[in-house]
């Protein structure tokens, strides 16, 4: 990952068409990297007028991602059949990093890059590197750690629902031996599945399973000849 402008070398010439629904940020955008070495600008288009424009000078789309919803991104990234570098991109919309790092897009410019670094996001675009500058980061950290916690998190929906029903008698207080007069179980079976559910919740002990199916699972009624406290 690149953090940040990288040297000047002798680059081939790229075309770039802007995309922004703020036609001020475009003409800023079209002066900014018509004035940088390798960098043309080939035309400069509303999201509306972007659908029906020749793109066939491009070689990159810089899109305003700050006028646009991440809908409209996906959209754009699909219909314009370019490398996308997404400008303006706020450090706090998580929603919109994450969105733009799923439908392909990989070069990230701020809102407060300086015309160097709007130009470097371009180049990488083109040569399909990943840029992401400091203040980025941390975003997609937050959404990195909070998509590896949903993947790896254990949950009682991995269960068999026998296991579902010795781990509800668990959280209730039961012992072995009463869960296997619950269930009509043997003991040795009863066993069996508490081994099997601290593998699957990946927990140290009866507890601390019981814990974390709290409040997930319903179980099997209890008579009160079924159990002696």
């Amino acid at each position: 990952m690149t953090l940040g402008p990288g040297p000047v070398g002798t680059d081939p010439m790229l075309g770039v068409a802007i995309v922004s629904n703020v036609r001020v940020v475009r003409d800023v955008l079209a002066r900014i990297l018509g004035s940088e070495d390798s960098l043309m600008v080939v035309g400069s288009y509303s999201f509306e007028t972007m659908f029906t424009a020749n793109l066939d000078a491009a070689d990159v789309v810089l899109i305003d991602a700050s006028s646009v919803g991440p809908d409209s991104l996906s959209k754009m990234l699909e219909l314009s059949h370019r490398p996308v570098a997404a400008f303006a991109v706020a450090s706090d919309d998580d929603e919109m990093i994450v969105r733009c790092a799923t439908i392909g897009i990989r070069a990230f410019a701020d809102g407060d890059a300086t015309a160097s670094e709007i130009a470097h996001a371009v180049r990488g675009a083109a040569s399909q590197e990943v840029v992401c500058p400091p203040s980025l980061v941390p975003a997609f950290i937050r959404a990195t750690s909070r998509a590896s916690s949903t993947a790896e998190s254990p949950s009682a929906s991995a269960l068999t629902p026998r296991e579902k029903d010795v781990i509800a008698l668990v959280e209730r207080g039961l012992s072995n031996k009463e869960i296997a007069t619950v269930l009509g179980i043997s003991l040795s079976t009863a066993k069996n599945h508490i081994h099997n559910i601290l593998l699957k919740l990946s927990t140290p002990g009866r507890r601390e399973a019981a814990a974390l199916a709290k409040g997930s699972i319903t179980g099997p009624r209890i008579r009160s000849s079924d159990r002696r406290l």
